[in-house]
């Protein structure tokens, strides 16, 4: 898969790479409804851009160093091919009104949600 991909090369068979949300607004540009033109940065994409960090993010959140996970996360260099690629598919949507919705891989569980 790749970092970033149109809604309409996704299914719900993408969930773990796109999200739930981008999944089955894929499923509806298949369908033939009306949805506007859209991408998603995946999965593979945030493992690109914090591979390099080395953050040990696991075993940082056991030992209750959450907060410090997120400032190097948040302060890290975004890979200039993906930040190029994310430009490159954005300027594709051409000049028209865009929104940017942030999703988790595994949203709305029996024991847990992730909005917003």
């Amino acid at each position: 898969m790749k970092t970033v991909v149109p809604l309409s090369d996704l299914g719900r068979d993408d969930l773990t790479t796109a999200g739930g949300k981008a999944a089955n607004l894929g499923e509806l540009v298949r369908a033939g409804l009306p949805v506007p033109n859209g991408f998603v940065v995946t999965t593979e994409a945030y493992a690109t851009a914090i591979q390099p960090l080395d953050l040990n993010i696991p075993e940082r959140i056991a030992a209750g160093d959450a907060a410090s996970v997120r400032a190097d996360i948040e302060t890290a260099r975004m890979p200039a091919e993906l930040r190029t690629e994310i430009a490159n598919a954005y300027a594709a949507l051409g000049t028209v009104p865009v929104a940017v919705r942030s999703s988790a891989t595994a949203e709305d569980l029996p024991g847990a949600a992730f909005a917003g």
